[in-house]
């Protein structure tokens, strides 16, 4: 218990601190009741956060945000910039696989290689690749409209579940799916980037 002092300013900002902190604490004990991760609930504050920062005359340029290799943002097209990728719950998705199939430890590894600005790509969560799996024919429309290649058959996530096996995410004419599977097996990798 922090005792108080003979600043107010002090005993307020102490006040303040134990009240964020005990929302916090009944906020992560709603969420271990109702079996909400962290993750999922970051996800769903991106997207909310993500649908109201939308300008609504850009709204008909492009469906999604796009990350260009010079690491700015736009939902229009930008004269002389490359775009890198499509933004997709605060994070990019790489417009383009990696070059061959891959293992899971490769996938891994080539994700952790590629950069933009700074930041280090990953294979994604599989969180994140359900909510892409879920968006995933408006998705795929605008990527090839970019130039990228299309979301589809297997494709690695970052989450290994044991030493012999890893998640993959499955996209369309396959059964779309989430499943884990040997991870010697050789699959697409997609960096997927932070913001």
């Amino acid at each position: 218990m922090i005792k108080k002092t003979e600043n107010p300013i002090i005993n307020f900002l102490i006040y303040t601190i134990m009240k964020k902190k005990e929302a916090i604490s009944a906020i992560d004990r709603i969420m271990k009741d109702n079996g909400l991760t962290r993750e999922e609930l970051i996800a769903y504050w991106a997207q909310a956060q993500e649908q109201e920062t939308v300008p609504q005359n850009d709204q008909e340029k492009y469906p999604f945000e796009v990350i260009f290799t010079d690491g700015s943002r736009a939902w229009k097209p930008q004269k002389g910039k490359t775009p890198w990728g499509v933004i997709f719950r605060c994070q990019a998705i790489c417009l383009k696989n990696a070059p061959e199939l891959l293992t899971w430890e490769e996938a891994v590894a080539y994700c952790k290689e590629i950069t933009l600005r700074g930041k280090v790509c990953n294979a994604g969560s599989p969180e994140l690749w359900i909510q892409i799996l879920s968006k995933e024919a408006e998705l795929n429309e605008f990527i090839k409209q970019l130039g990228g290649d299309e979301l589809k058959g297997h494709i690695w996530t970052a989450k290994e579940e044991d030493r012999c096996w890893a998640n993959f995410a499955t996209f369309p004419p396959k059964c779309q799916s989430l499943t884990a599977y040997f991870k010697s097996t050789k699959l697409n990798a997609r960096p997927i980037l932070p913001l």
